[in-house]
């Protein structure tokens, strides 16, 4: 469903999981929602909602018109939530925060040990492959890396980076000046989701920084 709104492809139907060679490397849900009971935080997603009497960042007049016009597009609708996808990925993702950083101890680095695990088996076998590939989140990468080349010795090669999502402002039929609005205001809500994430002081609302977006393009956006 999620993959549709976005106009996107879910995983189950773009990966051939029956490929001969293929080896699912992965924590099952009951492992992973018995390490993440173990250590006392939610299931990724859980909890996200902010208290009642904190409110999430509000489009101003000019954001506002943009959004209600393009509310009558299904296809701008589709290219909308793939800005907030990719804003919220370039902010962090607020999962990952949540529980003091337990979340992404056990989502990212647990998960990452079974497949290094697998890697270090496959290569140590008589007729161990000549190549083993491993493709996983963006998140799981910089880290997998590390331990590829720490542990197992391996020296990083060439890098190539394919766009995964992608959006313009033709994408949705608005201007560029319309289009950096709808972007300032997903960065503000992915801000804000982050902040919600971690824990807060009793009492305290959380104060929710401009994004710095320096280093941001400016014609179109896109997530690798």
């Amino acid at each position: 469903m999620m993959a549709k709104a976005h106009g996107l492809v879910c995983q189950p139907d773009g990966i051939n999981y029956e490929h001969a060679g293929f080896k699912f490397c992965d924590l099952t849900q009951d492992e992973m929602k018995r390490l993440l009971q173990k250590g006392g935080v939610p299931m990724p997603g859980a909890g996200m909602m902010p208290p009642g009497d904190v409110m999430p960042p509000q489009p101003d007049a000019a954001t506002r018109a943009v959004l209600d016009r393009l509310q009558a597009t299904p296809k701008a609708q589709q290219a909308m939530m793939r800005i907030f996808m990719i804003e919220s990925s370039m902010t962090g993702d607020p999962m990952m925060a949540a529980g003091n950083g337990k979340v992404s101890e056990i989502v990212v680095t647990k998960r990452n040990a079974v497949v290094l695990d697998e890697i270090k088996r496959q290569l140590a076998l008589p007729d161990a492959p000549a190549e083993v590939a491993a493709f996983y989140g963006a998140g799981h990468l910089g880290f997998l890396e590390r331990d590829l080349i720490e542990q197992l010795k391996l020296q990083p090669g060439d890098k190539q980076w394919s766009t995964g999502v992608s959006v313009s402002p033709a994408d949705l039929g608005v201007t560029e000046e319309e289009f950096q609005l709808l972007r300032k205001f997903a960065r503000s809500l992915a801000a804000f989701q982050n902040k919600m994430a971690k824990p807060q002081p009793k009492g305290d609302a959380p104060n929710v920084p401009e994004p710095d977006t320096r280093l941001r393009p400016q014609k179109g956006t896109g997530a690798n």
